[in-house]
């Protein structure tokens, strides 16, 4: 159609190019425009952003420096939560234009995607074709629309970028280029270590379609020489074209290396390394050639998505064998047809190299059976395969015909339920609520449903959903622990302390679990306990916010406010957006007399927060009847009623106010605001 258009109308190439990126950026558009409306999932959006104090609070030393470490966020990945850090500081946390970052860069990918085909192949339609399946297809929602996943968007963004310069880096050779190939890849493995066969990948493209390997033309002499020394036979496949490709990968092959050993270090660590108990191996490999069925089907049918795919407990012998006889069958065919139609085995190497990260021969964390996110970069290599194959085999009068309505059809199908996919996302429970009419029960689609109507104050239904996922898997601690969170929102601490007890039996290391306890023993009088479950806490989890901030309450409550301090402080610094915290500390001041440093932290807060003051205007108004500021008193009082806070019966017992209440100011201050708040004024 564009090669018509230019021959017939002088159109430039440049042009037809713009075009091809107009319809490619409009299209991923309209497909996924809807996710600024999204909410924050209750599936890693909290680990990575929503709860992470580091992360929501922007850029700060102490911040960037926390990247780099062996953070309790997954593997090391700094790059990818420096760019959710950057996010937070321009936009704040608000899922929308996190999730619009992540669509940006999904649209970048994909017209680096059309850049780099077309750059080797020369081919800008079946590029374009390329570039729009991988834009609008449905498996590639879940790295688009869960924030979780800016990793997969944002590596792959310099994976192709170091692709392209590769592939200008062959044609001129230039040191430079090598240099800026490296620190492209190196930045993305700081994304998202899964890119880290990328050198792999680079040896498919240099056979096709870059075309760079020849063959050797040694003379018979040189081969009866080679094949009685193997040192002079590997000298000289070292000076040959084929060596020096291989050879010029080196650098690639020492940061895959390195970045391999880093991943692996980091979820050593972390203990979540999955062992082989639990999954044997036996069942990892079986999974392994069953799963690339899955996703074959997958990309061309891709109809019962879920976000979440669980662990078979075994898989059918005649199910693997014909996996593996399908996955050795197709290996064999593109491999025999390598000379006329190289762009199969390519293909074909492509997908199963780039797959081979996510094959779960290791495992670590919540590992699936499969995940439609694994295949964002694999995909590419099938799309390669099957628009080359179409284009050569459809042929004759009508072909040009029949290949736009087929890649019409496509595109128009795959968009459609991109769109609908799309509407998954959009919550927590719509999309737990899908995986289990996908996949069927499992603990963790019941765990994160309980926890989305937990989060809406719906305790009841909520509890239903622990239950059954508590019953589905026995051995799962959060599903306890959360149980026993929404009895004490109900108000049953008692009944609340087994189930807390029992995922800290499960898990030692579950520090919200014992900060519950801490506070419910509290609650009950049974302060050394309280104490001590806190002070476990703090030995597992040294950085955790909400521990120090809840350690600091009950020591306050101890009348400890010279122990308490420190604890709203170490809070504070770390993320001075915490109002309990900073609430917490200028009544730790207050009650330690401390009225000067009370009144800075209390008007920090009135600058911080932006409706429902009155508590804290009540608390200014105590503070300055303790200073026997009186008129200053009144006026704050005055201002926490006007908020909506009822300070009159208030006033009347609390003893901070007992020097205020002597005065002709409050008997003043009940004659004119009694009346005024009976008759609703």
């Amino acid at each position: 159609m564009f090669k018509y258009a230019k021959e017939n109308f002088n159109l430039p190439s440049l042009f037809t190019r713009a075009v091809i990126l107009c319809a490619i950026i409009g299209l991923t558009l309209f497909v996924y425009w809807d996710v600024q409306n999204h909410q924050f999932l209750n599936f890693d959006d909290n680990i990575y952003v929503s709860l992470n104090s580091h992360v929501k609070n922007g850029f700060s030393p102490e911040n960037i420096r926390w990247t780099f470490t062996f953070t309790d966020v997954s593997y090391w990945h700094p790059l990818t939560l420096l760019s959710h850090m950057l996010d937070s500081q321009l936009f704040g946390v608000k899922p929308g234009p996190h999730l619009l970052v992540n669509l940006a860069l999904h649209v970048v990918n994909a017209l680096l995607l059309f850049l780099v085909i077309l750059k080797m192949t020369g081919a800008p339609i079946k590029a374009a074709l390329v570039a729009l399946l991988f834009a609008v297809h449905p498996l590639n929602v879940e790295s688009v629309a869960w924030l979780a996943e800016r990793k997969t968007v944002l590596s792959t963004l310099f994976f192709l970028a170091a692709i392209y310069t590769y592939i200008h880096y062959t044609e001129k050779r230039k040191k430079w280029m090598y240099a800026v190939i490296l620190c492209l890849y190196a930045l993305g493995l700081m994304s998202k270590p899964a890119i880290l066969t990328l050198p792999f990948l680079l040896l498919a493209l240099d056979y096709w379609p870059l075309k760079r390997f020849e063959r050797l033309n040694a003379n018979y002499s040189d081969r009866k020489t080679a094949f009685a020394n193997p040192m002079n036979r590997f000298i000289s496949l070292c000076k040959s074209d084929t060596g020096m490709i291989i050879l010029e990968k080196a650098p690639l092959f020492i940061l895959s290396a390195l970045s391999l050993s880093i991943t692996m270090a980091s979820v050593l660590y972390h203990h979540i390394v999955v062992n082989y108990q639990i999954v044997p191996i036996t069942l990892r490999i079986t999974n392994l050639f069953v799963s690339i069925i899955q996703y074959l089907r997958y990309m061309a049918w891709p109809v019962e998505l879920s976000i979440f795919y669980p662990v078979h407990r075994s898989i059918v012998i005649l199910d693997f064998l014909f996996a593996l006889s399908f996955v050795v069958f197709i290996t064999l065919v593109t491999f025999l047809m390598r000379g006329k139609r190289p762009w199969l085995i390519t293909g074909w190497c492509w997908f199963l190299i780039a797959l081979s990260p996510a094959s779960g021969l290791i495992q670590a964390g919540l590992w699936p059976a499969i995940a439609n996110r694994f295949m964002y970069i694999p995909m590419i290599g099938l799309f390669i395969m099957v628009i080359w194959e179409c284009d050569e085999r459809l042929r004759g009068r009508y072909s040009r015909v029949l290949k736009v309505i087929l890649c019409s059809a496509m595109l128009v199908y795959f968009a459609a339920l991109t769109r609908v996919q799309n509407i998954y996302f959009s919550n927590s429970f719509s999309l737990f609520n899908r995986c289990l009419e996908v996949v069927g029960e499992n603990e963790l689609a019941l765990n994160n449903l309980g926890e989305a109507l937990s989060s809406l104050g719906r305790h009841g239904e909520a509890l239903t959903y622990f239950a059954r996922s508590i019953k589905h898997n026995p051995t799962q601690a959060n599903a306890y622990h959360n149980y026993g969170v929404c009895l004490v929102a109900k108000g049953d601490e008692v009944n609340a302390i087994p189930y807390f007890q029992r995922a800290i039996a499960i898990n030692p290391k579950l520090v919200n679990t014992y900060i519950h306890l801490g506070l419910i023993r509290s609650h009950r009088g049974d302060i050394d306990e309280a104490v001590e479950l806190l002070e476990k806490a703090i030995e597992i989890d040294p950085t955790n916010l909400e521990v120090h901030n809840n350690y600091g309450t009950i020591l306050a409550t101890q009348g400890k406010f010279a122990e308490a301090v420190p604890h709203f402080l170490f809070v504070l610094k770390r993320d001075p957006a915490h109002v309990q915290a900073r609430i917490n500390l200028s009544q730790a001041y207050e009650e330690a007399g401390l009225y000067s440093e009370a009144m800075t932290e209390y008007r920090t807060l009135d600058k911080t927060i932006t409706h429902k003051k009155g508590y804290i205007y009540y608390r200014i108004a105590r503070v300055h009847s303790q200073q026997k500021k009186f008129e200053e008193c009144e006026n704050y009082l005055e201002m926490a009623l006007k908020d909506g806070l009822n300070v009159l019966e208030l006033v009347k017992s609390d003893k901070g106010f007992i020097h205020f209440r002597a005065t002709k100011a409050y008997h003043r201050f009940l004659e004119i605001e009694a009346p005024r708040l009976q008759s609703g004024a």
